[in-house]
């Protein structure tokens, strides 16, 4: 795994319209930047996600003009192609998004690539991957949590 500073993943916050309501999706966002999250990511998925590709974009380029009003990092979940046009910052996939050609593709373009880990051995061979530079972990259960205590996975040591 590749150094990125530990403090960009501080606080870090995942939702999507889908768990605010379009109407209080932005506005949320905007609570927790004055809060102090260090990090975003737009992730637009599930039941009550946008569908359209259209209004995907609208949303996530208006959660990005926020997260620069703030200097915090903005994230794509899953949607390469999408954080690609709008230079985000980082991508993040999870384990079944057919996650290394999107990550290897992210990272020749410079951003900062996440994966997520539901496992401890999916945790141990990612950690060795270079291409990354940080783990997502959960949902969180006794044996990942003893993983990640004993190696300090969840930062970059």
């Amino acid at each position: 795994m590749t150094n990125i500073s530990p403090e960009i993943l501080q606080t870090y916050l995942v939702t999507g319209t889908q768990d605010t309501g379009v109407a209080q999706f932005l506005p949320t966002l905007e609570a927790a930047l004055n809060a102090g999250i260090t990090c975003f990511q737009f992730r637009e998925k599930g039941p009550n996600s946008l569908q359209s590709a259209a209004e995907i974009e609208h949303y996530a380029r208006q959660a990005q003009q926020l997260c620069r009003t703030y200097q915090v990092p903005f994230f794509i979940d899953d949607r390469l192609e999408l954080a690609l046009t709008l230079q985000a910052d980082g991508l993040h996939v999870g384990q079944s998004d057919q996650p290394w050609a999107k990550i290897e593709t992210a990272k020749r373009h410079g951003l900062i690539t996440g994966l997520s880990c539901h496992s401890a051995a999916e945790i141990i061979v990612c950690h060795q991957q270079p291409i990354l530079d940080y783990l997502g972990i959960g949902p969180f259960s006794p044996p990942i949590l003893n993983l990640t205590r004993n190696h300090h996975l969840a930062y970059n040591n």
